[in-house]
């Protein structure tokens, strides 16, 4: 009786481990399944920023009387504008415990503002024209005035935007720090691919079918949606707490490689959207609509940034940073 009862225990011991076995490997496969889903769902964002981008253009152009100018002060305020909310997060993440419900709060601003972007630039377009404009002596100030308006009407949107990238990989990093440059790299390959078919499915398909207002609608409810389906995927879960070991401070030549780093990508930066710029002055002589020459130009410099991306992505799986993860207390 007591050897049955012994082989009983054995039994029942081998099939509680191989059930909590069971477990560990279903909670792994969850958690992998979780992480390639949010890599793979920010293309969304990357979607909606370029039609803002290109929806942007022409709302300002109507303003401002001039196509080429509507264009590089969008690129301007644009780009600096999620440099600045870059930087933002970049500055305060440490103090942020939760990065990914930051991006949700973060997304369903841009999509709140998207919403109500055709009623606030008609109100304020309106209001410019009949009260402000008159009253106005010089030429210079009816520039200066219709200038910084443009720019306060998109300036909001762009630095939250900017706030989407640092936010989402923070959180993905936090949560999974094995292999930080492969989630940094398949992040920007995706959202990249999103703003290529985004500037195309807006420029040759949404405008004529449901004008700027209905695109503009349609950036911000995807937006909203995007923001659910994140809030439903990490609700209830812890985010770890991030810290970077280093064994000594920074020497005086990674400070100067660091510096030189920077002003690359600075410059690179700079580059890119000037050719940007005169690729849509050339395609001008191409194409006759200037929506489709905008649209056509900002998807070809967004495939070439994602194909780029993909290349780096299984370059960079691995990292000689090693990133400490504990509970947030």
């Amino acid at each position: 009786m007591r050897q049955l009862s012994s082989v009983y225990v054995i039994l029942y011991c081998a099939g509680a481990k191989v059930d909590n076995d069971c477990k560990s490997c279903m909670h792994i496969l969850d958690d992998s399944v979780r992480r390639r889903f949010l890599l793979g769902v920010f293309v969304v964002s990357g979607f909606t920023g370029l039609i803002y981008e290109s929806i942007w253009s022409h709302y300002l152009k109507l303003f401002l009387g001039h196509a080429a100018y509507a264009q590089s002060l969008v690129l301007a305020i644009f780009m600096g504008g999620m440099a600045l909310g870059s930087w933002a997060i970049a500055h305060y993440s440490l103090r942020i415990r939760q990065l990914l419900w930051g991006y949700v709060l973060v997304e369903g601003l841009i999509g709140l503002l998207g919403l109500f972007f055709h009623q606030i630039f008609v109100a304020a377009t309106n209001f410019a024209f009949a009260s402000v404009i008159p009253t106005l002596q010089s030429t210079f100030m009816i520039h200066a005035y219709k200038w910084s308006l443009a720019a306060l009407l998109i300036l909001p949107q762009s630095v939250l935007l900017g706030m989407t990238f640092p936010l989402i990989s923070g959180g993905l990093i936090r949560r999974w720090p094995a292999r930080p440059g492969e989630t940094l790299a398949t992040l920007y390959f995706t959202n990249s691919l999103g703003a290529a078919i985004g500037v195309l499915i807006s420029g040759f398909v949404l405008i004529k079918s449901v004008g700027l207002p209905g695109t503009i609608l349609t950036a911000g409810i995807l937006n909203i949606a995007l923001a659910l389906v994140i809030w439903a995927t990490v609700r209830g879960q812890q985010e770890p707490t991030f810290a970077l070991h280093a064994a000594s401070g920074p020497s005086p030549v990674t400070d100067r490689l660091a510096t030189w780093f920077t002003v690359a990508a600075f410059l690179t930066g700079a580059a890119s959207f000037m050719y940007e710029l005169g690729w849509i002055r050339m395609l001008s002589l191409v194409l006759e609509a200037r929506h489709i020459r905008l649209s056509s130009c900002s998807a070809r410099s967004s495939s070439a940034w994602h194909s780029a991306d993909c290349m780096c992505a299984g370059a960079s799986s691995t990292s000689p940073i090693r990133w400490h993860t504990s509970p947030t207390s």
